[in-house]
């Protein structure tokens, strides 16, 4: 039987309700999470945690600004998402051209100031910003009595922490990317890594990926070890073991072809221009489909265009996250692939969406070397790590002749280490939930 500790927050006169109700109570425990300027319906991580949070008994309200949607559709009251957006006010007329005016010379001013300069003019502008989203929002979140606050990567965090301030409530920092001072090249990046470092102590504690993770943003944001938990980033349900003709029929590729999936942003840091220039080289029997959830660079895909053919196939039609299990079952071997970008990308065994989502429907995958992603790879034999995507063909057609194998092992991999509801206990035991 669930038992609610007082030690953890505000739960204890709501404890035997939940236990009667078998982890569903009537009287539902509030909980807001607040997404600034980061994607909701792209990520997994947030939408099973939100269903997780609802089948125990709690309310989810997410409060979100500049975030993608996508297909995102929980149908499920206990789950709610406001919209909010900041109202930004226009000068009319002339004075309207002033303001303009005012903001291009601005603009080009600080682009010959010290860096140190620009940094702290961008960090104000954030913070700013962030206390407008947080005034806007106060009178819907004034309306409820909320446990807790989660506040989603650093912006998120701050908005988080201002409200917890003002409401008297703890808050919770999900850390989605890792903003490792060593890998930080913009004067935006710097920004928001200092909002972060500032505000960072301050939360209840902290979910992140991995331990790996955890001890960088320990050492750099001067927090202690112990108040991190650790959630890699995941799928949840069943294995799908089915194998539906979903993109078969959708781009017409015959059954005697093997599909080569890549799911997710069309992006540079994907490497998808060099998958869809390799795609050219490899056996006659293999197709590239590019599959897009529906945010990406709109010129970066223009230019992937030009490998449309035979061997590279769109799939540019994103489905509702409750579909994509089948669409992904419906390939045969995923690609997980990402560009050395720093240790946010080097370190993505436990981070990367796309690798969970493969393994729960079935596919083999394609990966880097990292040391990090290929050792779970090697561990439950699902797949095949390559230095460079030039070696992707061979990588597939190792795969080919393994494939039983690697099918199970892939599955394998996903019930040990990716599948949701065997880790999120232990968020809800730091939150006082037993």
């Amino acid at each position: 039987m669930n038992q609610l500790h007082s030690r953890g927050g505000p739960f204890s006169a709501l404890a035997d309700d939940m236990a009667e109700n078998s982890g569903v109570c009537s009287a539902k425990i509030d909980i807001a999470i607040v997404v600034y300027g980061y994607g909701l319906g792209n990520s997994p991580s947030l939408i099973n945690m939100s269903k997780a949070l609802s089948k125990f008994g709690f309310c989810v309200d997410f409060f979100i600004y500049n975030t993608y949607l996508g297909n995102i559709h929980f149908n499920d009251p206990s789950i709610r998402i406001y919209n909010k957006e900041i109202s930004e006010s226009v000068a009319p007329g002339l004075l309207q051209k002033f303001v303009c005016g005012t903001r291009y010379l601005l603009k080009t001013l600080l682009r010959i100031l010290p860096t140190p300069v620009r940094i702290a003019h961008e960090e104000k502008a954030l913070r700013e910003a962030v206390q407008r989203y947080v005034i806007s929002i106060t009178s819907i979140l004034s309306q409820k009595k909320y446990a807790y606050f989660i506040g989603v990567e650093p912006l998120g965090m701050m908005a988080a922490s201002a409200l917890g301030a003002r409401f008297n409530t703890p808050f919770i920092y999900y850390n989605m990317e890792l903003h490792s001072c060593p890998d930080i090249i913009s004067v935006s990046e710097w920004a928001i890594k200092n909002i972060e470092r500032s505000v960072h102590s301050k939360a209840l504690f902290t979910i992140t990926q991995d331990e790996k993770r955890a001890r960088i943003m320990a050492r750099e944001n001067e927090v202690a070890i112990d108040t991190f938990v650790t959630i890699p980033v995941c799928a949840d349900g069943e294995p799908f073991r089915e194998n539906p003709n979903f993109l078969r029929q959708r781009l017409g590729i015959s059954s005697d072809k093997t599909i080569v999936l890549y799911a997710g942003f069309l992006a540079d840091w994907a490497l998808c221009r060099e998958l869809a220039e390799a795609a050219q080289s490899w056996p006659d029997n293999y197709v590239l489909v590019l599959h897009s959830h529906g945010y990406h660079d709109a010129e970066y895909v223009q230019k992937l265009r030009r490998y449309e053919g035979d061997k590279v196939r769109f799939s540019d039609i994103p489905v509702d996250y409750e579909d994509l299990s089948a669409l992904l079952a419906s390939a045969d071997i995923g690609i997980a692939l990402y560009r050395d970008l720093g240790t946010n990308f080097t370190l993505i065994g436990s981070a990367s969406g796309k690798l969970a989502h493969y393994l729960k429907s079935g596919l083999p995958v394609v990966v880097n070397d990292y040391p990090d992603i290929s050792g779970k790879v090697e561990m439950y034999n699902c797949g095949v790590w390559v230095k460079a995507v030039g070696d992707v063909g061979d990588a597939l057609v190792y795969i080919s002749r393994d494939y039983a194998k690697m099918r199970a092992g892939a599955f394998h991999c996903y019930e040990r280490e990716f599948r949701f509801s065997r880790h999120f206990q232990k968020v809800l035991k730091r939150m006082g939930v037993t």
